[in-house]
């Protein structure tokens, strides 16, 4: 697979002496003041038209500089955002974290890396699923007193995951789903 332009140029297609050739890495930059930050961008950047859409980030090198690199759109009761190039993962973290407050829907705990989070409503009660896929114990905030079905622990609002480990938690105190 080709990871760059330069790449693609190298395998014996013709070019110009001195053709351009876009560097496989860029960086864009906010244009919005509801979003701020830049990120980095990197194997392919598509040139936008935005047509409607408003312009939240910026391409800053090469000659796609100053042409928009994210747009988005409001469609019906709800957004479009496109993204015309790959970036870095914590532009898709942001992205995903916007998106819940955009539909009003909440977020959940702070995941740190190697651990999954999941909820389940069941006829009783709520299950809040913690899968620690490190080599190493994991913790994670969620607001409450939990009980780990597994381990019978009780936890207040510390949840500590051994190694390669989960806990399956329901929260203490709290009415069943659905009573009155």
């Amino acid at each position: 697979m080709l990871d760059s332009v330069s790449q693609f140029t190298s395998l014996g297609f013709p070019s110009e002496e001195g053709a351009y050739r876009p560097t496989s890495e860029n960086a864009i930059r906010s244009v919005s003041p509801d979003w701020p930050g830049e990120y980095k961008a990197k194997v392919w950047a598509e040139v936008l038209e935005p047509e409607g859409a408003q312009t939240l980030f910026q391409y800053q090198q090469d000659h796609y500089a100053g042409r928009p690199a994210v747009t988005v759109s409001d469609y019906g009761r709800g957004k479009v955002i496109y993204v015309g190039t790959l970036l870095e993962p914590r532009f898709y973290s942001e992205l995903a974290r916007r998106a819940c407050e955009w539909a009003k829907v909440g977020l959940g705990p702070e995941i740190p890396p190697g651990v999954d989070f999941a909820v389940r409503q069941g006829k009783q009660h709520t299950y809040s699923f913690v899968l620690n896929f490190s080599a190493s114990p994991k913790s994670v905030t969620i607001p409450g007193k939990y009980r780990d079905l597994l381990s019978d622990k009780t936890f207040n609002g510390q949840i500590i995951v051994p190694s390669l480990d989960l806990c399956v938690l329901v929260e203490e105190n709290r009415s069943p789903a659905g009573a009155r």
